[in-house]
Protein backbone atom coordinates (compact mmCIF):
# COMPACT_ATOMS: atom_id res chain seq x y z
CA UNK A 1 0.00 0.00 0.00
CA UNK A 2 1.00 3.64 -0.32
CA UNK A 3 1.33 4.62 3.32
CA UNK A 4 4.84 5.97 2.69
CA UNK A 5 3.62 8.21 -0.11
CA UNK A 6 0.89 9.61 2.11
CA UNK A 7 3.34 10.34 4.90
CA UNK A 8 5.67 12.01 2.41
CA UNK A 9 2.86 14.28 1.22
CA UNK A 10 1.96 15.10 4.81
CA UNK A 11 5.56 16.08 5.57
CA UNK A 12 5.61 18.34 2.52
CA UNK A 13 2.37 20.02 3.57
CA UNK A 14 3.62 20.57 7.13
CA UNK A 15 6.94 21.99 5.93
CA UNK A 16 5.13 24.26 3.48
CA UNK A 17 2.78 25.49 6.21
CA UNK A 18 5.73 26.22 8.52
CA UNK A 19 7.58 28.03 5.73
CA UNK A 20 4.54 30.20 4.98
CA UNK A 21 4.07 31.03 8.67
CA UNK A 22 7.73 32.04 9.04
CA UNK A 23 7.58 34.07 5.82
CA UNK A 24 4.42 35.86 6.95
CA UNK A 25 5.92 36.52 10.39
CA UNK A 26 9.13 38.01 8.99
CA UNK A 27 7.10 40.06 6.50
CA UNK A 28 5.02 41.34 9.41
CA UNK A 29 8.17 42.19 11.39
CA UNK A 30 9.51 44.03 8.35
CA UNK A 31 6.33 46.07 8.00
CA UNK A 32 6.35 46.94 11.70
CA UNK A 33 10.03 47.88 11.67
CA UNK A 34 9.44 50.33 8.82
CA UNK A 35 7.07 52.46 10.87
Amino acid sequence: HKQGGGNYQTHINEALREYIQIKDRSKLDYETARF
